[in-house]
């Protein structure tokens, strides 16, 4: 079995998948307790359970999914790549919000539009090695 694509490394791609499940799940019950449970307000929700998510992954990712050494430039394009990422997410997440979609459909909707983006520039360009 062939194990890379081009640059892209098979298994890189499963260990992504594996961490991505895991804090989407993480994403999807951390947004239905703060807004179910302790009633806040879905868009200050999102908010705070992504940027609790995102600062998870990027150790995650560095250590099991890519396997390369943390840095301070790494960290840098990181939170560059994130704060793009999560601008686009927002913008994705409203938009579906106003075409009256439910809360958690459009956090599934933003994730499958954004998987394959947030593999790619986490790969190549926070990752890089």
């Amino acid at each position: 079995m062939m194990s890379k694509m081009g640059n892209i490394n098979f298994y890189e791609i499963a260990r992504y998948v594996c961490i991505s499940l895991v804090s989407y799940l993480f994403i999807f019950v951390a947004l239905w307790c703060v807004v179910d449970l302790f009633e806040i307000d879905k868009l200050y929700a999102y908010a705070i359970v992504y940027i609790i998510n995102y600062l998870a992954i990027y150790f995650l990712q560095a250590g099991f999914v890519f396997k390369t050494k943390r840095s301070w430039n790494s960290l840098l394009r990181y939170v560059v790549s994130v704060l793009l990422l999560y601008l686009i997410g927002n913008l994705l997440y409203i938009f579906f919000l106003t075409k009256n979609f439910q809360y958690l459909i459009s956090n599934l909707m933003t994730i499958i539009v954004l998987f394959p983006l947030r593999f790619l520039i986490y790969k190549f360009f926070v990752h890089k090695s």
